[in-house]
């Protein structure tokens, strides 16, 4: 499984980390990757919106999405309210 493992603020201040975590899960050959958001406290529109083609590029591929859920609970109802767990759906 390939893990992409984000810091605390995946944010567009950090978007040169998060497109060489993106195109990691893309070109992996990993038949599964978990996007992993167990230390994040905040995200913003950038990022949520290259982390959702990121994953359809991989379900595209037939690769498997799973998530870990941040442990932040403030993140967590955000992505629940933005419905972030239904893209594709």
């Amino acid at each position: 499984m390939h893990e992409i493992k984000f810091h605390a603020y995946p944010t567009i201040k950090y978007a040169n980390k998060i497109i060489e975590l993106c195109e990691n899960a893309i070109s992996s050959t990993e038949k599964d990757v978990l996007f992993n958001f167990n230390n994040c406290l905040f995200s913003d529109p950038f990022a949520i919106t290259l982390l959702a083609g990121t994953m359809m590029s991989c379900v595209k591929q037939g690769k498997v999405v799973r998530f870990r859920r941040p442990k932040h609970k403030k993140l967590e109802e955000f992505f629940k309210s933005i419905a972030f767990y239904q893209w594709g759906k």
